[in-house]
């Protein structure tokens, strides 16, 4: 068993990053500000009716990497996966 601890320095924030989240932030509200999100949903609705069938297996790719039973996640009732 290894008993080193994360090493933390100057510019290393670990978890809850609040430069990533800021920065983030600032992404999105930009992308926002753009106004071109409407534009941008439309062309994605296109986008599926062209192909339907790559969509479906972009759905069925990530629920295969979901945290565990897909509806009950979507319900906030996450499953808990024991350990064998």
């Amino acid at each position: 068993m290894d008993d080193k601890k994360p090493q933390f320095g100057p510019g290393m924030e670990g978890e809850g990053n609040k430069t990533a989240d800021r920065e983030y932030r600032k992404g999105v509200r930009e992308h926002l500000d753009e106004g071109r999100v409407e534009i941008e949903a439309k062309d994605a609705e296109r986008d599926i009716e062209k192909n339907p069938g790559e969509y479906e297996r972009a759905v069925e790719e990530g629920k295969r990497h979901s945290a565990g039973d897909l509806e009950r996640d979507l319900r906030g009732k996450a499953s808990v996966k024991k350990n064998p």
